[in-house]
């Protein structure tokens, strides 16, 4: 992880699909920054292998938490 900033987002419902609580997570980021976030880091509990999902780098971190999504933008234009 290179930047220290971003927004934590928890989401524990587990009975919905893991890209449908990244891209609710990533929609409150966009409404909330005005900007889309292209990285997100999740528990490696959570995803077997870093992938991309609609746009967004997940990557597995084992300092996160489960249940918590750190979103932000590594790529700024």
């Amino acid at each position: 992880m290179t930047n220290k900033y971003g927004l934590l987002w928890f989401d524990n419902d587990n009975t919905i699909e893991f890209s449908k609580r990244l891209l609710r997570a990533a929609k409150y980021y966009k409404d909330k920054y005005n900007i889309d976030a292209d990285t997100c880091y999740v528990h490696p509990s959570m995803i077997d292998k870093d992938q991309v999902i609609s746009g967004i780098s997940v990557k597995q971190d084992k300092t996160m938490l489960p249940n918590h999504f750190l979103l932000q933008m590594e790529n700024i234009p």
